[in-house]
């Protein structure tokens, strides 16, 4: 039998598979893990036993998405997991021809009393599986990621030699691309190859590209070894590249046991890396036992969140905002405390940054906004006078969700006035999609939601921000208030941007206030409202009911400094200065 044949026939079978496939756009349907539709003909044309697991879990879990794709599709499980509504990604999945097919793949969470997630499959094209032999990569002719994985895991089974693995990223190769052209970047990519080639050991040591423009090293030798090979390599390039805005930076993490796979050690690099990039100080960083801890804190928070929101760990607590002169509240900033049952209360600098990037946030936001209005609606049938409470909006809520929606349907729900609600947003959610974050911002206050802007004043887009967004306040960030103002100049940009600020008829709330001086400083400079330490740490909810509406001062260190700065005329002080 002649083996060209059997390769057409191969071929030809995999295309007609793929064209039947590509006919139409094959849906497939899903809750929690269990499938509740599957497309026959997906069932018919794609490797994989469909069972009753979801379609996305027979991919990962039979060996049908390609092993480089893999790591895609493990972040859209952990996305569906977080609850983001709509997510597209392509993938090259497995037919049973055994070429694999590029499928644009689309998953969407659908509302209603039963939420469960449609899949959409299209397939884009088809591609024969890649001969074991060929295992260098096209551009750069050094190891592609698997080979060298393979090769890195033969080296580090000799026990008797220390390796240190070393992640090398060109931090500006994207840049260079859009400036310079691709053969710009393909040249650049070539010459750190060729660099890297004649630095190593043959044999002793292995040399991969793992996508894009990471390369990976297994240097034999120590931690000294490895930074002198950083470093030399940086100074190298500095001085051959030409490509002076085509900085290195440098992940590494060394052996100790020689029993852990390379793709854990390329990981672990890969978080030291991190820590390094966009630095104009370091561009070179150890794995050690600080990182290691910072890691595993994100695994166990991130194993931990989903069952804390469902067991009512998060808890709303509410930090005062007073008239600085009388000490009266005027409002309330909503904030998220994460009370766990074993480990007491964890702060949320150590939560709120990992659920902003791996999406959980907007379920932990949305459980807030719940609780506030919940709230507000209990102090109004208590006979109180609600003061607005403001919540914060993140940048992904803007991009994934319909803002207007659903803060309607909450006031809605729970019968409250649309200006008891403050939406804070902070500038990194302006960066992305511009336009359309002001046609929402234009809705929500169109509809009676105030607008705040949060942390103004240490982003370079502030001002224009302030004069193309329909706030209605902002909030002066802590710098402002606790650094700026020790120095002279630091007084005169605090005070011209309080007048800024008024001039352009905004609510002006300092934030950060911790001592009687700040508060007289900015009284004096015509801003009247201030949130912060000062005068009272977030609470619980219903002991700032206590003290806000029942006047319960069981807290005297709290109100002390109140007390003390009600009795002084600061305005009088101020007139007569």
């Amino acid at each position: 039998m002649n083996p060209h044949n059997d390769q057409r026939a191969l071929t030809q079978a995999s295309s007609n598979a793929a064209k039947r496939a590509a006919a139409q756009t094959l849906i497939f349907l899903w809750k929690d893990e269990q499938a509740m539709f599957t497309a026959p003909e997906l069932r018919a044309e794609f490797a994989g036993h469909y069972d009753r697991r979801a379609p996305l879990l027979v991919w990962s879990q039979d060996q049908v998405v390609h092993p480089d794709d893999q790591g895609r599709l493990s972040d859209c499980l952990q996305k569906l997991a977080c609850g983001i509504p709509y997510i597209e990604a392509n993938f090259r999945l497995k037919m049973r021809t055994g070429a694999y097919a590029l499928c644009a793949c689309t998953f969407t969470l659908t509302e209603g009393k039963i939420p469960q997630h449609i899949g959409t499959l299209r397939v884009k094209g088809t591609q024969q599986i890649p001969r074991p032999e060929i295992h260098r990569d096209p551009l750069t002719g050094v190891l592609t990621a698997r080979a060298f994985f393979a090769a890195t895991d033969k080296l580090l089974a000799q026990k008797d030699r220390q390796y240190c693995l070393i992640r090398c990223t060109v931090c500006a190769l994207k840049q260079i691309n859009q400036k310079q052209g691709f053969a710009r970047g393909d040249h650049l990519l070539k010459l750190i190859a060729r660099f890297l080639r004649r630095t190593l050991l043959p044999g002793a040591e292995s040399l991969g590209r793992m996508d894009g423009n990471d390369f990976a090293v297994c240097l034999l030798g120590g931690p000294k070894r490895a930074l002198h090979f950083a470093q030399s390599l940086s100074r190298l390039f500095e001085n051959k590249s030409r490509h002076r805005h085509a900085d290195l930076c440098f992940g590494i993490c060394t052996a100790s046991q020689n029993t852990t796979p390379a793709y854990l050690l390329y990981d672990w690099a890969t978080v030291a890396l991190e820590t390094v990039k966009g630095s104009d100080v370091h561009n070179v960083a150890f794995y050690d036992d600080q990182l290691k801890k910072l890691e595993q804190d994100k695994v166990y928070i991130t194993s931990h969140m989903a069952c804390a929101l469902k067991n009512d760990e998060f808890k709303l607590y509410l930090q005062p905002k007073v008239l600085i002169d009388t000490g009266q509240v005027v409002g309330a900033e909503a904030l998220a405390r994460w009370l766990h049952p074993k480990d007491g209360m964890i702060m949320p600098d150590r939560f709120v940054p990992l659920f902003e990037s791996n999406g959980f946030i907007l379920k932990l936001d949305d459980y807030i906004w719940e609780e506030t209005c919940k709230t507000l609606r209990r102090w109004i049938d208590n006979g109180y006078e609600p003061v607005p409470i403001s919540v914060n909006v993140s940048r992904l809520h803007f991009t994934n969700t319909d803002l207007l929606r659903t803060f309607r349907f909450l006031t809605e729900k729970y019968q409250l006035p649309h200006h008891l609600l403050e939406l804070e947003v902070t500038e990194t959610a302006f960066i992305p999609g511009w336009q359309e974050l002001l046609r929402k911002m234009r809705l929500l206050r169109k509809a009676g939601f105030a607008l705040s802007m949060d942390d103004f004043g240490i982003g370079y887009s502030s001002l224009s921000s302030l004069r193309d967004l329909p706030f209605t306040a902002v909030k002066l960030d802590r710098v402002f208030v606790q650094g700026e103002c020790a120095s002279d100049r630091g007084r005169i940009v605090a005070k011209n941007t309080i007048k800024l600020a008024k001039e352009l008829k905004l609510q002006i709330v300092a934030e950060g206030v911790e001592s009687e001086e700040q508060a007289q400083f900015l009284l004096e400079n015509d801003c009247h409202i201030a949130q912060g330490f000062y005068y009272a740490r977030p609470m619980p909810a219903k002991m700032f009911e206590e003290s806000s509406f029942l006047r319960l001062k069981t807290d005297l260190n709290r109100y002390q400094a109140l007390k003390k700065l009600r009795a002084m005329p600061l305005k009088l002080k101020a007139c007569q200065s």
